[in-house]
C-alpha cells in the first residue's frame, strides 16, 4: 500500500519540477537578447554569387573595422564615424557631402530589424548595401553632369551666342572693363571660344549638379521637392 504512495508522490514531484524548469526557460527566453538567429529574414540561404560573396566579405571587414569594442554590435557612433570615411572616398570620386546624422539615425533604424538598438552583423550587411547605393548614386549623377550635362550646356549656348555677335562683344568689354590692364594675351583668352566653354561649362557643372543632387535625395529620402529646390533659385 506504501509503494502506490510514495511512487505517486514522486511522479508529482517530478511533474512539479518539470512545470517549473518550463516555466523558467521560457522567462528566460522572453528576455534574452536577439541575435541574428532570430530573425527569419535572415535565415534564408544566402545568394553565393561572386558579387554577394565580395559584398558580404567586405560588410564583415568593416564591421570587424568600425567594432570598436569588439562586442559584435555597432551602436550609432559608430555607424555615423563610418559613414563619414564612406564619403571621405566618395569625395575622391566627386565633391558631395555626406548625408546628416538625423538621416543616418533614419536608416540606422531601419536596419535595426531586431530592435536592439545596435546594428548586428546580419543587418549590417543590408544597411551597408543602402549606403552604397544612396552614395554611387549621387556620384553618377555628378559624373554625368560634369562629363556630358555641363559642357553640353555650354555649347550649346555658345553657338546660340554666335549668332549673336554684338553679345558677344558685349560681354567680352564688360569683362575686360574690369580688369585694371589689358594685356595681349588676356584679350585674346576672353575673346576665344575655349575660354568660354570652359567658364560656362564650370557655371553649369555648379548649378546643375546641386539641382540634380538634391533630385536624387528627393527619390531617396522623399519630402517636398519644392522646398528642397528652393535655396537653388
Amino acid at each position: 500500500m506504501k509503494l502506490p504512495i510514495l511512487l505517486s508522490l514522486f511522479l508529482f514531484l517530478l511533474n512539479t519540477c518539470h512545470i517549473y524548469a518550463w516555466g523558467l526557460r521560457a522567462k528566460t527566453n522572453s528576455t534574452a537578447i536577439p541575435t541574428c538567429k532570430d530573425a527569419s529574414i535572415f535565415s534564408s540561404k544566402k545568394d553565393s554569387s561572386i558579387f554577394s560573396r565580395a559584398i558580404q566579405s567586405h560588410a564583415q571587414k568593416l564591421f570587424e573595422e568600425s567594432d570598436t569594442n569588439q562586442d559584435g554590435s555597432l551602436y550609432e557612433n559608430d555607424v555615423y564615424d563610418l559613414v563619414l570615411k564612406i564619403y571621405i572616398k566618395v569625395n575622391q570620386e566627386a565633391p558631395i557631402d555626406p548625408p546628416s546624422r538625423e538621416r543616418v539615425m533614419t536608416l540606422f533604424q531601419q536596419a535595426d530589424v531586431l530592435k536592439t538598438g545596435t546594428i548586428l552583423p546580419c543587418e549590417f550587411e543590408q544597411l551597408i548595401k543602402t549606403l552604397y547605393a544612396r552614395a554611387s548614386s549621387r556620384v553618377l549623377t555628378y559624373k554625368i553632369i560634369n562629363m556630358v550635362g555641363g559642357p553640353f550646356c555650354a555649347i550649346t549656348l555658345i553657338n546660340t551666342l554666335k549668332n549673336r555677335p554684338n553679345v558677344m562683344e558685349w560681354i567680352s568689354s564688360k569683362l575686360l572693363s574690369k580688369l585694371p590692364s589689358k594685356p595681349t594675351f588676356v584679350m585674346k583668352m576672353v575673346s576665344s571660344e575655349a575660354f568660354w566653354v570652359g567658364v560656362l561649362t564650370t557655371f553649369f557643372v555648379d548649378h546643375l549638379a546641386s539641382i540634380a543632387l538634391t533630385g536624387v535625395d528627393w527619390l531617396w529620402w522623399g519630402g517636398n521637392i519644392g522646398d528642397l529646390l528652393y535655396d537653388h533659385f
